[in-house]
């Protein structure tokens, strides 16, 4: 029984885990000790692990606690094995630190300490602000003839996003909800994806291509929503 749980048992549990889940694919995300840890796909070299520090995991599922231990996204093979047929290898190792595995919607979970008074060094997690009020909200395909109610710059990025994208692989896990919001000319935007994949990493790469533009032309205030596993 454990009666303290540091971040260095978080980095031992997660080799397990890590472990556990290679079993069964690639498609999995660990976060943990503001880290986030998974494979990063392309037809060239295949899998590749990445590790990303200063991760706010709040940025891929808005249900994470506040007071965070390790949170872990899954789709495909991995989501299978969680939820169907080999749950009971990962919960003895969650067992062995005296953690239970919680779900938070269809792909995400987070490992809760199972008995009381135990102390833990917890990742303390800030909820990004959200926006009171989004408008205009403009996601229309761009082969409609609806006229523009929206400058045209913003337009002419969306374009640019695209065409960024076509010429990307797909990479990661499945999202939806993805958008970039930002403050233009005093009124809030939402930015639908443009992405031609929905691939979370793939979603990464061009919300960092499009970030600079909004930025030269004045906007002010962008922030990236990472959506959820789909």
């Amino acid at each position: 029984m454990m009666n303290f749980l540091t971040k260095n048992d978080l980095e031992r549990l997660a080799v397990k885990v890590e472990k556990w889940a290679n079993k069964h694919g690639k498609d999995w995300v660990l976060f943990y000790n503001g880290k986030k840890v998974g494979y990063k796909f392309d037809l060239e070299n295949g899998y590749k692990k990445i590790i990303e520090e200063d991760v706010n995991p709040f940025d891929y599922c808005q249900y994470y606690p506040e007071h965070f231990i390790m949170g872990m996204a899954y789709d495909g093979a991995v989501y299978d094995a969680i939820n169907y047929y080999e749950y009971d290898d990962l919960e003895k190792i969650l067992n062995e630190y005296d953690l239970y595995l919680e779900h938070l919607d269809n792909c995400h979970c987070h490992f809760y300490e199972a008995k009381d008074g135990m102390v833990v060094q917890y990742t303390m997690i800030n909820k990004p602000k959200e926006y009171d009020l989004i408008r205009p909200n403009y996601c229309r395909e761009r082969w409609t003839d609806e006229p523009f109610d929206y400058p045209k710059e913003l337009d002419d990025i969306m374009n640019a996003w695209r065409d960024y994208s076509a010429k990307l692989n797909h990479a990661g896990l499945c999202i939806i909800g993805e958008c970039i919001e930002f403050d233009y000319k005093g009124n809030k935007y939402r930015m639908h994806s443009q992405c031609v994949y929905q691939g979370e990493e793939h979603y990464h790469q061009c919300a960092e291509y499009v970030r600079p533009l909004l930025e030269e032309i004045g906007a002010t205030k962008i922030y990236i929503n990472y959506g959820r596993l789909d």
